[in-house]
C-alpha cells in the first residue's frame, strides 16, 4: 500500500508555516539548557504553540530524543477510528520530512504481531 506524504494539517495556524520562523520559535521554547534523561515514554502537550509551547519546550529540553519515536495522538475530529498508526510514507513539516519506519507502527499496534505460544 502506498502512503505518500502526509502534509501538515495546521501549519500557519497553530505553529509557523515558515521553516526558519518555526526553528527560531522551537529554539526559544527549548531554552539554552539541554538534559539527557532517557525515558521509555513521554507525554507532552501539543496544542498551538501560543498555548503549550513553553511547557512542551521544557519537557523536550530535559530528555534525550532517540532516532526512532512512536507518535500517538487522539482522534480530534471524532470521525473514523479513535486511534490510528501511520504504517508508511512520510510526514512533512515546514522545512523537513520524516519517513515512517514501517516495522515500528505494526509492532506497536494492538493488532500487530503477537508472540507465539
Amino acid at each position: 500500500m502506498a502512503f505518500g506524504v502526509r502534509a501538515p494539517a495546521v501549519d500557519g495556524k497553530f505553529y509557523p508555516d515558515d521553516a526558519e520562523q518555526l526553528r527560531r520559535e522551537v529554539e526559544t521554547f527549548l531554552g539554552k539548557t539541554r538534559g539527557n534523561e532517557r525515558l521509555l515514554g513521554l507525554v507532552a502537550p501539543h496544542a498551538g504553540y501560543v498555548y503549550s509551547g513553553k511547557v512542551a519546550g521544557q519537557v523536550f529540553a530535559r530528555v534525550h530524543v532517540p532516532d526512532c519515536v512512536v507518535v500517538m495522538g487522539p482522534n480530534h475530529t471524532g470521525r473514523g477510528t479513535p486511534i490510528s498508526l501511520r504504517t508508511g510514507g512520510d510526514w512533512e513539516l515546514p522545512g523537513a520530512r520524516m519517513s515512517v519506519d514501517a516495522g515500528v507502527p505494526v509492532a506497536a499496534s494492538p493488532a500487530g504481531p503477537r508472540p507465539r505460544r
